[in-house]
């Protein structure tokens, strides 16, 4: 629920990741390793991609901001 989808989108995969984990954990599972979440991206046709600084990121998906009361 935390994630969009579309061409216009995308995130960092460290944010990514950390989103990941969280929900992960969250929902009682235990997390998959980065190497793996990555390949799972990829397969999802989330491709790899370099942003600003020489992040890595993935288009194509992107986070909701989280929003506090």
């Amino acid at each position: 629920d935390c994630c969009m989808v579309g061409p216009l989108y995308w995130a960092t995969l460290v944010d990514l990741y950390e989103a990941y984990q969280k929900w992960a954990t969250d929902s009682g599972e235990h997390p998959e390793t980065k190497r793996v979440f990555q390949q799972r991206l990829t397969e999802r046709g989330y491709l790899p991609d370099r942003g600003s600084g020489n992040a890595a990121i993935r288009r194509g998906i992107g986070l909701r901001a989280a929003v506090t009361p």
